[in-house]
Order: C-alpha cells, then structure tokens, then sequence
C-alpha cells in the first residue's frame, strides 16, 4: 500500500512518543508526584471524555500496576471505540505482561486505523520479528520503507527479519543500507558483522565489530555479538574459524573470562593446546578483575581437564578470595600437588641416563670385590 505524502504528516498528540514528550514536561509541574500526576489525567478525562489523549497518558503512567492500564484502555475504548492510540497503548501492555499473540493483534488494529503513523508501523514489525514471524514483518518493514526511505531502522529490522529466514546475502545488503542512512549507530554494525562471518567474509565482519566499539558499543556487548554464531561453527565442524572468532573476541574485550573458555575449547578441537598457555598473563589478569563465581568455576574446571595447573591454581585462589569457601583453599591445595606431581613425573623422564663409565681391563672391579676387573665382572663380558 502506497500511503500519499501527504498524508503522513502526523501530529504530535496523535504518536505515543509525542505524549510521552509532554508527560515528561507535564510531570515536572507536580515534582515527579505519580499519584497527583494521575489524579489530574482523571480529571482530565472526566472534563474531555472523548479525548483519546489522556487515557493514553493515563495508562501509560499506571503501566507497571497491574490491570489498572487495562481499565483505563477499556474506558478509552467504550468512548472511542476506533482510536490507534488506544489499541497501540493497550498492545504496549499486552507484550509487557508476556501476550505477545494479543500485542500483535492489537498494533495490526492500530495500523489499520491509523496506517500513516511510522511509531506504530514500525512497533508492529517489531514484535512480528520477535515472535519469529518474518515473512508478515518483512510486509510492514516495506511498508515503512516505502513511506520513509531514509529510515535506517525499517532497513535493519528488515535485514534481521532476512538474516532470521536464511537470506543472508540480500540481509546484508540491506544491513549496508541502514548503516548508510546511519553510520554513528553501532548496533547495525555489529548486525552486519554477524551476517558477514556466517558466510565466512571475516576480514569485513571483523572491521564491522571493530567499528561497533569505536561507535560506542561496549566490548563486551559485542564481543557477545561475535560469540553468537559460535554454535553454528561448532556444529559443522569449522573449528580454525570458531577459533579465529573467538581470538578476535578476546582482542576486542580482553577480560572475557567466557571467551576465555570457548578459546580454551577451541584450541583443544584444533590441537593447539600449546596455544593456551601463551596466554596465561592475559587469562592471570582476568581472573584477577573478575567476580563472576560462576564463569571462573567453569574456567578452573575447563583448565584443569586441560592440565594447564597454573592457571587452574589461579582460579581457585581468586574464587577463595571471593567466597571464603573453604572448599577452594582446600582444592587450591589438591591442584598445587597434582602441578607437583606432574612436574616431577616430566623432571624424570626429561632427564638423560647417565652414561656409565667403561672399566678398565687392570682397574679395580666397580662391584667393590677388590679384584681386579678382567677377573671379576670382567669375565662375564
């Protein structure tokens, strides 16, 4: 549907970012009081009845109180039964308290009635991606597109609707264009980056992610964003690239101690073990800076399997520190004589024989017989 210029001139009383607007000044004339805020918005509708604002601002104020938005929305409705505003705030409800199925219903309504509002259009393509429904999201992200083309988030949400269904190569393609409308957001880059290293483009989905933390995101965030498609590569066996992915990820938030343990499982499905304890001063560190117990038991389980009982020992002196759990001093003590153990057991074995020195055939026998050699030992050579 090809919606006339226009007509896409919206007010402001009439989109639910606008009210929220006024709200925010409106509130400030009660000093933040909820409760005064709302009884003024009662007497507002009781004077304008048919006014769709106010039980619009009412229920957007009383969201977090349980059915209360609900009632509100329903005496909008009984007023005004065909208002997108009330359905678009009543879906609003609906996806908060866990309806998705209801939301969508709603926000379609909302379109219907008011198909010109790009917040509600845009809404609408939201909660269908969410729900996984992408073909129908794809339908309302067009349609957004169509009556604004330079809006860098109908791009991205039709891209994520394409990447979602396997179209990868047009999912990018149309990532590109959001990020052309909106070069300063970080998040399409990081979205770009993640379509890029499923179709094995590194170099170019690296540079997306880095670009992403230049813009502002935070490393970890994305670092998170990289560690995603990791699931996939796992499965079909592309271990040198989960590998590759996981370095990168480590590089870009070098704390990590999840990287940490997905790198460590790399290299083990890669062979390079080796690589691990060249590692150990940035893996010491961020052990040190962490207070994740959870994560760092995982790492000191991961290291231990491993062999590698430095870092092991490490771990389990950080998580006493953290806890005062005795059961770690104790397994900080188990760990340090089994590394003990270890390296004795190498100590042995590296060591070379030590070459017995020949006797001569006139020199004392090395039995301590007092004899002399060719009499002795001698003879049985």
């Amino acid at each position: 549907m090809r919606v006339p210029l226009e007509y896409t001139i919206v007010n402001k009383d009439e989109t639910i970012l606008g009210i929220q607007s006024k709200m925010v000044a409106e509130l400030s004339q009660f000093n933040g009081d909820y409760s005064s805020y709302a009884r003024k918005l009662e007497a507002d509708i009781e004077r304008e009845p048919d006014n769709p604002v106010h039980y619009t601002k009412l229920s957007l104020i009383t969201q977090n109180e349980g059915d209360t938005p609900f009632g509100v929305l329903k005496r909008g409705m009984e007023r005004i039964p065909e208002d997108h505003l009330l359905y678009h705030c009543r879906a609003m409800v609906q996806e908060k308290r866990g309806r998705r199925k209801e939301a969508i219903q709603d926000m379609k309504r909302a379109v219907e009635l008011y198909p010109v509002s790009i917040e509600t259009v845009m809404s609408l393509g939201t909660l269908l991606n969410r729900a996984g429904r992408y073909e129908e999201a794809i339908e309302y992200w067009n349609m957004l597109i169509e009556m604004m083309p330079e809006m860098s988030v109908a791009w991205n949400g039709k891209a994520k609707a394409e990447y979602e269904m396997g179209d990868i190569d047009r999912a990018i393609k149309h990532a590109t264009a959001a990020i052309y409308c909106n070069p300063q957001a970080a998040a399409f880059r990081s979205n770009r980056g993640q379509m890029l290293l499923q179709v094995g483009r590194y170099k170019e989905g690296f540079a997306d992610f880095e670009e992403a933390v230049k813009l502002g995101e935070k490393p970890c965030n994305v670092a998170n964003r990289m560690k995603n498609i990791t699931q996939k590569f796992m499965q079909e066996g592309k271990h040198e690239n989960l590998a590759q992915i996981y370095e990168k990820a480590l590089e870009i938030d070098p704390d990590n101690i999840d990287t940490f343990i997905g790198l460590s499982g790399s290299y083990t499905l890669t062979g390079n073990v080796g690589k691990i304890k060249d590692l150990m001063p940035k893996l010491t560190r961020a052990v040190k800076s962490s207070t994740d117990v959870s994560m760092l038991d995982d790492l000191g389980r991961t290291l231990s399997e491993l062999n590698i009982m430095d870092g092991a020992i490490e771990v389990a002196a950080r998580l006493y520190e953290l806890t005062g759990n005795a059961q770690y001093a104790a397994l900080q003590r188990q760990l340090s004589l089994v590394a003990r153990n270890l390296c004795e057991s190498v100590s042995t074995k590296s060591e070379p024989a030590k070459k017995q020195e020949k006797t001569g055939r006139n020199e004392p026998c090395s039995c301590g017989s007092g004899i002399k050699y060719k009499k002795c030992c001698g003879m049985r050579d």
